[in-house]
């Protein structure tokens, strides 16, 4: 078991979360991914997650500067995948 603790979001982390979808959004074709995970509701592993064919792609979102305040670690991610 991994503990999971259910964080905040900040507008700037959501301001770069709506940022990361619309940009997976319009490098694929939008009949052939599917989201699994979209929405900000806790717990976080992942902040978001798609199907594209038979793969499913787990996503961490941050900042190069790791400035920004995320609500989860990276290794949940890794966890999730």
């Amino acid at each position: 078991m991994h503990p999971v603790p259910i964080n905040e979001v900040t507008q700037e982390f959501l301001d770069c979360w709506i940022a990361a979808i619309q940009h997976i959004a319009t490098r694929v074709d939008p009949n052939t991914i599917f989201f699994i995970k979209q929405d900000l509701t806790p717990p976080f592993l992942e902040h978001i997650s798609f199907r594209l064919g038979n793969q499913i792609f787990c996503v961490h979102v941050c900042d190069q500067d790791q400035q920004l305040v995320v609500p989860s670690e990276s290794q949940a991610t890794i966890v999730a995948s």
